[in-house]
């Protein structure tokens, strides 16, 4: 009888061990899709990430301008392309947005007030889908997208007030970020599932469509890594327990 109580106090263990890795794992282990993308243009360093979360028939997305300085209104991210897949994204639109708004004057950006859209036309910013690429940007270009410290000393920009700005510098999970860290898009999406995916994430930044554009590099999310691991080692672990009590009873 020893080794099978052995064996039980061993499995209790790995259980223990994974409940605990769990426990200290983030609290955002959900569907989430985060993809960033870098470069550089004639205006300076593309720096930017942006966060899908996806639910039942919604899209929650999170955007940020990670470029700590930014110089100029070419740098702004003025827009984000991807697309859905399981179902195709036809029929996608905003329902709302919200973010740290600040105006731009004689090169300093003041004000970082929280601005919630109900109605996202406020915003300058749309959702259209076609050939099954959806396209959520600003026409105007209002509410661009600057990071933090930006500065257009003597870049002009004034015309494009006001900006949305946005404090995160790195690449993290925007869904649990503090409020400022992203912007917030709120899209309705029918169909779309927590098993739908996001793929082909295109940013674009300036003050024309495709002025400067930079593709977007899927990045595993830290909190499914967490689970994974989890569940790898619980399982090596009680594959050991059981080889060990294979060859106790023998």
């Amino acid at each position: 009888m020893a080794a099978p109580l052995h064996f039980l106090r061993s499995r209790g263990w790995v259980v223990a061990l994974a409940l605990a890795v769990l426990a200290v794992a983030p609290g955002s282990a959900h569907a989430g899709f985060m993809f960033t993308a870098s470069g550089t243009s004639s205006d300076g360093p593309l720096n930017a990430e942006a966060y899908f979360v996806l639910g039942t028939n919604t899209i929650t997305l999170y955007v940020a301008n990670l470029t700590s300085g930014t110089q100029s209104q070419g740098d702004a991210i003025s827009g984000i392309k991807f697309t859905v897949t399981s179902p195709p994204n036809s029929s996608l639109s905003l329902t709302s947005v919200s973010g740290d708004v600040v105006t731009l004057s004689g090169g300093t950006f003041t004000g970082a007030n929280p601005l919630y859209q109900t109605n996202p036309s406020n915003s300058k910013w749309a959702a259209t889908s076609a050939n099954n690429v959806t396209d959520l940007g600003n026409g105007n270009p209002n509410f661009m997208i600057v990071g933090p410290n930006a500065s257009f000393s003597g870049n002009g920009g004034t015309n494009f007030n006001p900006y949305f700005q946005t404090h995160a510098t790195s690449a993290e999970d925007l869904s649990t970020a503090p409020q400022g860290d992203s912007v917030k898009f709120v899209l309705s999406a029918q169909g779309v599932t927590t098993s739908s995916t996001i793929s082909n994430v295109t940013f674009n930044f300036g003050t024309s469509p495709n002025e400067h554009t930079a593709s977007g590099v899927l990045v595993p999310v830290p909190s499914s890594m967490v689970l994974a691991l989890t569940g790898f080692a619980s399982f090596g672990l009680v594959g050991a327990q059981q080889l060990r009590r294979k060859r106790v009873a023998a």
